[in-house]
């Protein structure tokens, strides 16, 4: 599992739980749109700095 599978499973999980949560308040939309904004910066964010620190460990081996 690379990082990208990981990236997708982080944001189907944000925008899935907007869905479920959208149907049962739908007069929360707003917010719940606002929430699931945040948690898909948050896992992008997340991606990112696995990528970084993966490239950071390759850049150190190769050094030494």
């Amino acid at each position: 599992m690379n990082i990208a599978d990981l990236l997708s499973v982080g944001i189907g999980t944000v925008f899935g739980s907007l869905v479920v949560a959208y149907a049962r308040n739908p007069s929360l939309k707003q917010q719940l749109f606002s929430y699931a904004i945040l948690g898909f910066a948050l896992s992008e964010a997340m991606g990112l700095f696995c990528l970084m620190m993966a490239w950071l460990d390759c850049l150190c081996k190769s050094k030494n």
